[in-house]
């Protein structure tokens, strides 16, 4: 026996839970950006496909690029709030008199 051939290779990848994650999570992405496409211009039968095709052979990545997509959209928005609340807390600080100047 010989080394494995890069088809072994790949359908082995594409079999072990680390090709399910990958595999899922490609679809998962590239079904999301098909969607922001006009509706007229939706290619809506290789979306269903593709969404069958994620959701019951690889759902691992489908449904895991969702929960990354929602978390990574919420640190976002904490970041934000944080950081506009940290600068309105700069401002209010730049906006009070000195305590020790004489009136």
């Amino acid at each position: 026996m010989g080394r494995k051939t890069k088809g072994i290779k790949a359908v082995e990848l594409a079999t072990s839970s680390r090709g399910q994650w990958i595999i899922g999570r490609a679809l998962r992405k590239a079904y999301l950006e098909m969607d922001k496409v006009p509706d007229n211009r939706k290619e809506r039968s290789d979306m269903a496909d593709m969404k069958l095709i994620g959701e019951v052979l690889f759902p691992i990545g489908w449904e895991l690029e969702d929960v990354i997509q929602k978390t990574s959209n919420q640190h976002e928005h904490l970041h934000k709030l944080l950081n506009k609340n940290s600068n309105e807390k700069d401002q209010s600080v730049h906006d009070q008199p000195d305590s020790d100047q004489s009136i």
